[in-house]
């Protein structure tokens, strides 16, 4: 699910290869550095996504980075998941529960 369907297609477009992907990823991690500097954000942990092509295919990555203390990384991508996880299994109840009626 995504709030701004329109904006998820044009993000959907595949980079034109592996070199751009890694340079936009790159950029990418340095504005999320400078705005851990700005907003004074102790330690910042983040996932995203990337499509490229790649032999006339279309390769999804991950790109990830853990911004300050390296070994914050495990607790918070494990708390990321977990509360995505309730949020999601939340969710899920309420439409068991919404088709129950």
């Amino acid at each position: 699910m995504t709030k701004n369907p329109k904006l998820f297609r044009e993000m959907s477009e595949p980079l034109a290869d592996r070199e751009t992907a890694n340079k936009a990823a790159e950029a990418f991690f340095d504005d999320v550095r400078a705005a851990r500097e700005k907003h004074h954000l102790k330690n910042v942990a983040v996932i995203g996504e990337m499509v490229y092509m790649a032999d006339g295919e279309e390769c999804n990555v991950f790109a990830l980075s853990m911004i300050g203390d390296q070994m914050a990384a495990e607790p918070m991508f494990a708390y990321g998941y977990g509360a995505m996880k309730a949020d999601r299994d939340a969710y899920i109840a309420k439409l068991i529960r919404s088709a129950s009626k």
